[in-house]
């Protein structure tokens, strides 16, 4: 089996992921001031505008759609149920594929690219045109993701 480790092999060192050894706040990445109240449905909305993106969906580990909205025809419910069904399927092929469980991953569909984040039990999903996925995009949503699961996790949406 090529995917198979020896018995004696130490566990390669996997590094901290930037976004975790200092990440602003969620305040600081979107721009919003101290005082402004923040709801999911604004977050989202500051996300689409600042990324330049075609649409972001919020889901819960359990697909339940927290907010977001994509693009006329893609249907955000049938997104949102099936983005936690992927990340469970590569956990349960993880030990196949590489150590460490996966925490993002792209899928191109019907001319749409779809980059999807589980962090933390919350899942980011954000639709854009396939072209737009580089280093920059992806340490971004790294960053939203983290400090949206945290925003999360504070105030009791991903329960």
């Amino acid at each position: 089996n090529p995917f198979a480790r020896a018995s004696n092999a130490t566990s390669p060192t996997i590094p901290v992921a930037p976004h975790l050894k200092q990440t602003s706040s969620l305040r600081e990445m979107l721009g919003v001031p101290g005082e402004t109240p923040l709801r999911l449905q604004d977050l989202a909305d500051k996300i689409l505008r600042q990324l330049e993106i075609l649409g972001v969906l919020i889901v819960a580990e359990d697909g339940l759609l927290l907010t977001g909205r994509l693009p006329t025809g893609l249907d955000p419910l049938g997104w949102s149920s099936l983005t936690p069904q992927l990340f469970r399927k590569f956990d349960g092929e993880h030990q196949a594929l590489a150590p460490g469980l996966p925490r993002r991953c792209f899928l191109e569909v019907g001319g749409y690219g779809f980059s999807l984040w589980h962090e933390q039990g919350i899942h980011l999903v954000l639709c854009h045109r396939p072209e737009a996925i580089g280093r920059e995009f992806e340490e971004r949503g790294d960053a939203l993701a983290h400090a949206i699961a945290l925003f999360c996790k504070k105030h009791g949406a991903a329960a």
